[in-house]
């Protein structure tokens, strides 16, 4: 017998086993089922389902302790597996843990009961900020946003406007120390985007006083030369693309070019939805590209890609693919899907694709952009097209910076102007790659002064004393949040993605 038929094999009669034990168990036979659970883990101590039921069998007869055991290391084993949290809920409520008997219940997507015990804990302490985040994000789980409003207000409340741990960091003139092999140069070659997507700054913010146009070549060869000159790292990135659309360029492959013979790895990140060909881009080598999607049917894509065709896409996607066979190409491609509540039902679709092609999916929790935007959900001051967006996001901006509060612990400078330097396309250099408007520029072009004078001006800059204020600033450059780090929210996405799913098929 092969290796593979051993295997099914014995798989089979695990299978048998656990569920002859499950027969005795449903019988109220437990103190049977509880041998054949014990004799399974004897032979596999990491078999979820018996760690799992054998708890069951425990909390049955009152051994909480165990019970707690062996269901958490059920959970810890296959931690997406609903039923192991609802249980795990249960243990941790006859224990007296009441919120964590909630998370675990709004994890696994029993948000009635979640709600309840909730507003229990918060019948005891209204300010518990723990049980207002949990409601928050249980409310607008159930599609009531504006009464989730109501307990991030009040943990806005809760927490004190003020600056960071270093008040004199947002804006002392006084640039912080920079990692001697990490720095990136956003390099805006595009000033535009064909898309208008709500969440981005060209949906949401239009013009904003900004020009529009292609970096010319000459300027793009003269600014890398600039920064090979006197980059502070070891290992520099260009990433060329902030708010725009590079591959609109009509000589993207010559700057990717440019930036390879400097030595430099070159970052695209695209939309993909253009119908010019690309060939000479991916020909060039570009060492990643990310293809920004939140969609797999145009039904759900265009909401939050508007003026976008998703099967133009998925046809590009196709097109990159041959390319990527065409020059041999070692090119790191991935789809940062935007999670969004609508879109979740599309998310395993456009998962199954992107892998079919041999591209990752990557998918990361949508957010509100600019910064400038940002601070109006902060100070209460979003409406129309812009606050019903965020109703669409997983989290309201507000509850997302309450909960970056641990990371931001201790945090005194911000990675988006300390690690990172940002050129438009006409050469001009904002404050960071997070901004938009006119007035939190830099006023001055990345040719014309130093590395070190650039940086000055940017620790000068008052705008940053807002960002800090509201907690904005950022201890890494990934502001949205991946959801791959964290099991709890990748069971939250789930969960939503199924009852997404349900409804839609009722419908």
């Amino acid at each position: 017998m092969s290796a593979a038929h051993q295997f099914d094999a014995a798989a089979d009669e695990l299978a048998k086993t656990l569920a002859t034990a499950i027969t005795h168990h449903r019988a109220g036979q437990i103190d049977a089922a509880a041998k054949i659970y014990r004799d399974v883990l004897a032979r596999n101590p990491a078999n979820g389902d018996a760690n799992h039921l054998l708890g069951i069998v425990a909390l049955q007869k009152g051994n909480l302790q165990e019970a707690k055991f062996l269901i958490d290391r059920a959970c810890s084993i296959n931690p997406m597996e609903q039923n192991f949290q609802r249980n795990r809920a249960q243990v941790l409520l006859a224990e007296g843990h009441v919120l964590g008997a909630a998370e675990a219940l709004w994890a696994c997507g029993a948000l009635p009961e979640a709600e309840t015990l909730c507003r229990q804990v918060l019948a005891q302490d209204s300010a518990h900020k723990d049980a207002l985040v949990l409601l928050a994000r249980i409310l607008g789980d159930q599609g009531r946003p504006r009464e989730a409003d109501d307990a991030i207000y009040r943990l806005l409340d809760l927490e004190p406007v003020r600056l960071s741990d270093n008040e004199s960091g947002a804006a002392s003139g006084v640039p912080g120390r920079v990692p001697a092999t990490s720095f990136n140069y956003i390099i805006e070659v595009v000033g535009t985007c064909n898309l208008r997507c709500p969440s981005c700054p060209v949906g949401n913010l239009g013009d904003a006083g900004r020009t529009r146009g292609f970096m010319e070549v000459a300027m793009f060869e003269a600014i890398v030369g600039k920064i090979a000159r006197e980059t502070p790292s070891k290992s520099a990135n260009l990433w060329l693309f902030n708010w725009g659309e590079p591959l609109l360029h009509p000589e993207i492959g010559r700057l990717i070019e440019i930036g390879r013979k400097a030595g430099f790895p070159v970052v695209l990140s695209s939309n993909l939805n253009h119908k010019h060909d690309f060939r000479e881009a991916i020909k060039a080598g570009p060492s990643d590209m990310i293809i920004s999607a939140s969609g797999f049917t145009q039904e759900v894509y265009r909401r939050t890609h508007r003026r976008g065709d998703i099967e133009l896409v998925k046809a590009n996607m196709r097109k990159l693919r041959g390319y990527m066979d065409e020059f041999n190409s070692s090119m790191s491609v991935r789809v940062a899907y935007h999670l969004y509540r609508h879109n979740l039902v599309d998310a395993n679709k456009m998962a199954t694709y992107a892998k079919s092609l041999g591209i990752d999916f990557a998918p990361v929790v949508a957010f509100l952009q600019p910064i400038e935007k940002l601070v109006q959900a902060i100070e209460g001051r979003l409406d129309g097209e812009d606050r019903d967006v965020v109703d669409l996001m997983l989290d309201h901006p507000i509850l997302s910076k309450i909960l970056r509060r641990e990371k931001l612990a201790g945090v005194t400078d911000c990675t988006l102007r300390t690690n990172m330097m940002t050129i438009n396309h006409d050469g001009s250099v904002a404050l960071c790659c997070g901004v938009y408007e006119a007035q939190n520029m830099l006023g001055a072009n990345f040719l014309d002064l130093s590395h070190e004078q650039l940086q000055a001006r940017k620790y000068r800059h008052e705008f940053c004393k807002t960002c800090f204020k509201h907690g904005l600033n950022s201890p890494d450059i990934d502001l949205g949040e991946s959801a791959g780090k964290s099991n709890l929210l990748l069971m939250r996405v789930n969960g939503l993605g199924a009852r997404s799913l349900a409804a839609a098929k009722a419908c």
